[in-house]
């Protein structure tokens, strides 16, 4: 083998390049493989060795030893013993200061293009907003109008409640006074007795103060409240009229005979017994504890429990009345 081909094969292995003990090993097998002669492949050679020999000329002699160009009886440099710097691939030849501040200038402007790129877009943010404003004001109609049907299917025709009728009984003053009396005005009805320990107070107490709270509202019509006894015999007008001082001169006492209670406490569908009389002669009467709400027409709109607050009361008999359609 030619002397030049012993130096690249030395060359090689002191720069430890898996890519050119490649090449020389490719080129050695085609050579062989078309029925090259070595010449050629010596002629190759040391085209290479040349080319590697001008990027790194350290990697082959000394300073007293210059690269020339070789007979092929020449000795390879003893390159074991010379103090050389460790090889670096030609692939990865290392970059001059120039290219590398010209590569920071070009991070820097793709670093500030990214930044600008994610920082906040105010056309995004605008159409962002109104967007979120126009959501918001579609919900609010959508539910202002579903308020609005369920009040008018509220206000609608319904099927007519038979609670109520024609009656005639005595006020307080000792005046007749009929249901005739109370067309046209909103009117809340309660059933008790003036000798009732707890409850009949609480209730005629709650309808005082729904009365007052909606009279601070002069938009609403004006609500009249009448107090009816179970207990005739005892309710006499003028003890009707002490009892009714007690709380207010808003609310109209009724009583009568028992036929004329009897007919309108049926009308109201009135739930009323008489319990036993103790030594004294007084009794309880246990009666139904509902408080209704008549029309202007004197139809039924609403009852109350016992466990509706005045407040709950009020409110409802508001809406009854600013959603009340006359059927005449």
């Amino acid at each position: 083998m030619p002397n030049t081909f012993c130096k690249f094969i030395q060359i090689s292995k002191k720069m430890d390049s898996v890519i050119v003990r490649r090449l020389c090993y490719l080129n050695m097998k085609q050579l062989r493989k078309c029925g090259q002669s070595w010449r050629q492949f010596t002629t190759l050679s040391k085209h290479l060795v040349s080319s590697s020999r001008a990027v790194y000329p350290r990697m082959y002699c000394s300073k007293s030893d210059k690269p020339t160009t070789e007979s092929p009886t020449d000795k390879a440099p003893d390159i074991g013993n010379s103090e050389e710097k460790p090889f670096i691939s030609p692939l990865h030849k290392p970059k001059q200061k120039k290219d590398l501040y010209v590569e920071y200038l070009n991070e820097k402007r793709r670093s500030d293009k990214a930044k600008t790129a994610k920082g906040p877009n105010m056309a995004v943010i605008a159409v962002t907003a109104v967007g979120f404003v126009g959501l918001y004001l579609y919900v609010k109609m959508r539910m202002k109008q579903h308020e609005i049907s369920v009040l008018k299917k509220a206000a609608g025709p319904q099927e007519e409640v038979l609670i109520g009728g024609e009656w005639e009984l005595t006020n307080q003053y000792g005046q007749k006074i009929t249901n005739k009396d109370y067309e046209g005005h909103w009117c809340l009805i309660y059933f008790g007795f003036t000798h009732c320990p707890d409850i009949c107070p609480d209730e005629i107490e709650k309808i005082t103060e729904v009365m007052d709270i909606l009279d601070r509202n002069p938009r609403l019509p004006k609500l009249k409240a009448l107090f009816v006894t179970v207990d005739p015999d005892r309710d006499s007008p003028e003890a009707m009229k002490n009892y009714l001082a007690e709380f207010s001169d808003k609310i109209v006492g009724l009583t009568g005979n028992m036929d004329e209670l009897k007919k309108i406490l049926k009308a109201f569908k009135v739930y009323y017994s008489m319990g036993p009389k103790d030594e004294d002669g007084d009794y309880i009467v246990d009666h139904s504890i509902i408080t209704y709400l008549m029309n202007p027409e004197g139809k039924y709109e609403a009852h109350f429990a016992r466990s509706k607050t005045n407040v709950q009361v009020a409110n409802v008999v508001e809406r009854k009345m600013n959603t009340w359609i006359p059927k005449s």
